[in-house]
């Protein structure tokens, strides 16, 4: 798929190390292809890394379409995989765009690892009640959003997905470029959980037959251990992992017991 065809005039893709073994690696929504510098440095010289920027986020182009993102992030890591397996992660947005791909070509996947995606069609199917509380926190976010009041957009959406840096510890340019940059957030929201496509990949769980694990900060949200713990349930060889005192930026935060983690899942137990 041609660029202009995805969105945006340019996609930036990064890739570190040189190794033999092959990674592609996604980012959460508000993230970028950079933030897998310090897993691929951990990681060492076995590995390299393909990591495309969304768009609208890091060096690539900005986000052109009205919408979801959804089916071009799809199509953005089709092309960073390329013609032979590879093993596969995501993170958050970029979970939920790797298991989106990953359950419709599951033989270009050697591995998958899936770090916190935010894939509410689980939630919604195994506790309604508790999904209905995230969207009702995340409401004022998606008010000020429509309503043109960006920083207050910004400051709501890192109050919850942040990490538990409070907004104001933030540097200022942090702030500055998060408040820019927040009204992409819009393109990169999960799928309404009953839509057809979220539908599909739900469906399509038992397909994922290659080792896969599913990775979260033991101090994320409810919502998302509760995601994890369906997607365990639904797909056959899926290894939940926990890495105490993370919250929902663990890539950040905690990246050597990440890249750990992505190694030692990229083997079936």
């Amino acid at each position: 798929m041609a660029d202009g065809a995805i969105g945006a005039d340019f996609v930036n893709v990064e890739t570190y190390g040189s190794g033999p073994r092959r990674i592609v690696a996604l980012h959460c929504s508000l993230g970028r292809a950079a933030g897998w510098k310090a897993i691929a440095k951990a990681l060492g010289d076995d590995f390299t890394i393909t990591a495309p920027d969304w768009p609208g986020h890091g060096k690539s182009g900005p986000w052109t379409k009205a919408g979801l993102m959804r089916e071009d992030a799809v199509a953005i890591t089709s092309d960073a995989v390329g013609d032979e397996p590879v093993d596969l992660v995501g993170h958050s947005y970029g979970a939920i765009v790797a298991l989106d791909y990953a359950t419709q070509f599951p033989e270009k996947l050697r591995s998958l690892t899936l770090i916190e995606p935010i894939f509410m069609a689980v939630a919604g199917e195994d506790n309604r009640p508790l999904l209905d509380h995230y969207l009702t926190d995340m409401q004022p976010h998606f008010d000020a959003l429509a309503e043109g009041r960006h920083e207050d957009a910004a400051r709501l959406f890192m109050d919850i997905w942040g990490g538990g840096v409070p907004w104001n510890e933030l540097p200022e340019p942090a702030r500055a470029g998060l408040t820019q940059q927040i009204p992409v957030v819009d393109a990169c929201k999960p799928g309404d959980e009953n839509s057809p496509e979220e539908r599909r990949v739900l469906e399509n769980l038992h397909k994922l037959t290659m080792p896969v694990t599913l990775l979260f900060g033991g101090d994320t949200l409810p919502v998302v251990k509760l995601v994890m713990e369906g997607l365990q349930k639904r797909i056959p060889y899926a290894k939940l992992v926990e890495i105490s005192g993370a919250g929902h930026m663990v890539p950040l935060s905690h990246s050597k017991e990440v890249a750990e983690k992505i190694r030692s899942g990229m083997v079936r137990a």
